[in-house]
């Protein structure tokens, strides 16, 4: 089987459907011209089907990575001196790719 590389912007919704789950990636429309302080559109890129058993596992890795994306993240403030820029991005890490 061939591997493929896809990029996308986001995860922009999830759901379980028939005993899988169901993960659909977006990416960011390069034609629609975003208004200030607007959310960019969105539009669809892939999905990504899973059965229940992978995406727990899939789970365990990404929750793996977000702790280490904090621990590196509060590291930083010891290194700069700046512990409210780096308290922001931990609280943001854990929150990349859920909104609906």
């Amino acid at each position: 089987m061939e591997s493929k590389i896809v990029f996308v912007d986001r995860i922009e919704s999830a759901g379980i459907s028939g005993g899988v789950v169901r993960l659909n990636f977006t990416v960011e429309a390069p034609d629609q011209v975003r208004e200030a302080g607007k959310e960019p559109v969105h539009v669809p890129q892939l999905q990504v089907v899973l059965p229940m058993m992978g995406f727990g596992q899939s789970f365990r890795l990404l929750d793996d990575l977000v702790k280490q994306v904090r621990a590196a993240n509060n590291a930083a403030p010891a290194a700069t001196g700046d512990a409210s820029e780096a308290g922001a991005q931990s609280d943001n890490a854990g929150h990349a790719g859920t909104q609906k």
